[in-house]
């Protein structure tokens, strides 16, 4: 049975069966937890995450408990749990680890697990703090990354749509904008480019109380008298 896990925005879970919401709770911290990374997790790691202040054989009966909560799950197709490690090799938007780490933003959100809370398990919610951190860093990067390739080997068209929607999670990246300006400049589009750094400036300055870096304004100085 196919099984898919949306991570980012609220979290849900598609099955051949249909969608599920599951509420949260250490079941469902720990499933997520487990698809987000992808490959095998060991038990221990799990233990420490989700009950920090309790004895290792405590822990574990605890895990165990939960795990068993899961197996009976219509949602958790899939699951795989062995003596000392689990996993979940299952379809998601997001994927924690590898050197290549696919972001699907989609849905329009960038925020993993948005709105789930386990104020009772610190160090998952501690966990998943950071993990939100290193999602939007990873998909800003590849933004950028592809952005720069495209404009590298003359696309400077296809670079503008790639960093539409980095500008659109944050104008006042000012990298991006950069590009941006850059990409603009290239594809003889130089009033957009103008318009993209007054707007920038504005907006630097209404809410940080900054300026544009020189190196922003060099990519446009020549355009202001146009």
């Amino acid at each position: 049975m196919a099984c898919f896990v949306r991570l980012l925005g609220a979290p849900s879970v598609r099955t051949d069966d249909g969608r599920y919401e599951p509420a949260p709770s250490r079941g469902s911290a720990l499933a997520y937890h487990v698809a987000y990374r992808g490959g095998w997790v060991d038990r221990g790691e799990v233990c420490a995450l989700l009950w920090p202040d309790s004895d290792e054989s405590r822990a574990r009966a605890s895990l165990r408990q939960v795990l068993h909560g899961l197996r009976a799950e219509p949602w958790t197709v899939g699951l795989e749990i062995e003596r000392g490690r689990l996993r979940w090799p299952v379809d998601t938007d997001v994927s924690g680890d590898g050197e290549s780490p696919r972001i699907d933003a989609a849905n329009g959100s960038l925020t993993l697990l948005d709105g789930f809370r386990l104020p009772d398990a610190p160090a998952f919610e501690a966990w998943l703090d950071l993990e939100r951190a290193a999602v939007v860093e990873r998909w800003r990067a590849a933004v950028q990354d592809a952005a720069h390739e495209a404009i590298e080997t003359g696309r400077p068209d296809e670079a503008i749509r790639a960093l539409a929607p980095g500008l659109r999670h944050d104008p006042l990246d000012e990298p991006l904008v950069r590009l941006h300006l850059r990409a603009c400049r290239d594809a003889g589009r130089g009033q957009e480019a103008w318009t993209r750094y007054q707007a920038f400036a504005r907006r630097l300055a209404a809410e940080l109380g900054l300026e544009p870096a020189p190196e922003t304004f060099a990519l446009v100085g020549d355009l202001a008298d146009e």
